[in-house]
């Protein structure tokens, strides 16, 4: 039996899903409030004049796809003109209209249906967007587009050379010959070669001499025509970031300027503006950046030797000869000050075979010792009935005097 909604005239609202959400089903037979007379519309509400469902109290329209009465009071711009279980629901791909306040789903499926949220954001489906309080931009998964932060129409994408130029971009022309694009030192259309590198820039149909260097802007190839002191026979000035010489070449990669590398460490020998000073540009492992090691030599060209080495503590001797000590760094070469200790004795014998201690500093202690009957590497005393070498000193049983010339088997 088919059920109906009771409206009081109190209008009390009873949402069951948004008027933009797919899901929707449609009740009775005009479209989402549509009617041509009564007989559209569901029990309780009426055809009004503008051919739409109302029900007679102060409720002013009654949506049929989404079951539910819509008081004007529910219009929205934001989600914080809705309560904090709705949110401000809007058409797909109208993201600034004005929406109506409606419930957030509580549950979604798990399919996979991607819309790209007016966020920017890529949700699973729309009700899982609705249920995050976001409209759909779009169905599908969001766009991530380059942008452009110069607004001349290029993305890094489209291979724009300087996105913080308008001016710069592969649409731009680089030339003709005498444009100032051609003297800018800017590779202006993005094409990897800039000025006279270009081919749009090499032609002598115009060949001024506009400053009067004696240089002529195409067959002197004078890269500033309009400044006296740059041309092909200026000297480079090394230290004003500027082709004086318009050889192509700036500063100190220039070699006019000396900046001379011969072990092609990066540091010159030159100094100044060439930058720290290389005290040796015949060895590539010496220059300012290097690390100072013990070897006698200024490595990192400061002017002190081995600073940087930092002594290390070691360990010598055994026994009561066991001492500490220190890898130092002395005439350039690392030594170490540990020194071993002096033995208290030169043989273990009587007391000190008993006494826990390695006496003569031989690394072996007491029974465990060659000295007091036992072997230098520490192993056990031969058992003298047992048919085995036991102290691995070629000698079994009786054959092993040392150990068992007393013993009552032998």
């Amino acid at each position: 039996m088919k059920k109906y909604l009771l409206f009081i005239c109190c209008c009390l609202l009873i949402i069951i899903s948004s008027p933009f959400i797919s899901n929707s089903v449609a009740q009775g037979t005009g479209e989402c409030g549509e009617c041509i007379s009564d007989l559209d519309c569901p029990s309780g509400t009426s055809c009004n004049a503008s051919d739409i469902c109302i029900i007679s109290c102060e409720c002013p329209m009654y949506d049929v796809c989404a079951g539910h009465c819509v008081p004007v009071s529910q219009t929205c711009n934001s989600n914080t003109d809705c309560a904090a279980t709705e949110f401000c629901a809007k058409p797909e791909g109208q993201c600034s209209v004005e929406g109506i306040c409606t419930l957030r789903p509580e549950f979604c499926t798990t399919i996979w249906a991607p819309v790209c949220g007016c966020d920017g954001v890529t949700y699973s489906n729309d009700c899982d967007a609705a249920h995050a309080g976001v409209n759909v931009d779009y169905y599908g998964e969001c766009v991530v587009s380059c942008p452009d932060a110069d607004g001349d129409g290029y993305t890094t994408f489209d291979d724009d050379c300087d996105d913080s130029d308008p001016n710069i971009n592969p649409g731009m022309t680089e030339g003709p010959y005498g444009d100032p694009t051609c003297m800018d030192r800017i590779d202006n259309d993005c094409n990897g070669r800039a000025d006279s590198e270009d081919g749009n820039c090499i032609t002598c149909f115009y060949n001024p001499d506009n400053d009067g260097d004696g240089y002529f802007l195409c067959t002197d190839n004078d890269c500033d025509d309009s400044n006296p002191l740059i041309n092909r026979g200026a000297d480079e000035a090394c230290n004003n970031g500027i082709d004086d010489d318009c050889d192509g070449l700036i500063d100190t990669v220039d070699p006019e300027c000396g900046c001379t590398d011969a072990d092609g460490d990066g540091y010159s020998i030159i100094g100044g503006c060439c930058g720290p000073v290389d005290c040796s540009d015949s060895n590539p492992a010496i220059n300012p950046g290097a690390p100072d090691i013990c070897d006698g030599i200024d490595n990192n060209c400061d002017g002190s030797i081995d600073e940087d080495h930092v002594p290390t503590d070691t360990n010598c001797g055994s026994g009561v000869c066991a001492s500490t000590g220190q890898l130092i760094c002395e005439n350039g070469s690392v030594v170490d000050t540990c020194i071993e200790g002096t033995p208290e004795s030169d043989s273990e014998k009587g007391k000190t075979c008993k006494d826990g201690l390695d006496n003569d500093c031989d690394g072996a202690v007491d029974r465990d010792d060659t000295d007091c009957g036992g072997d230098s590497g520490g192993g056990d005393r031969e058992i003298c009935d047992d048919g085995i070498d036991n102290d691995g000193d070629g000698k079994t049983d009786c054959d092993d005097r040392k150990d068992c010339r007393k013993d009552p088997a032998c």
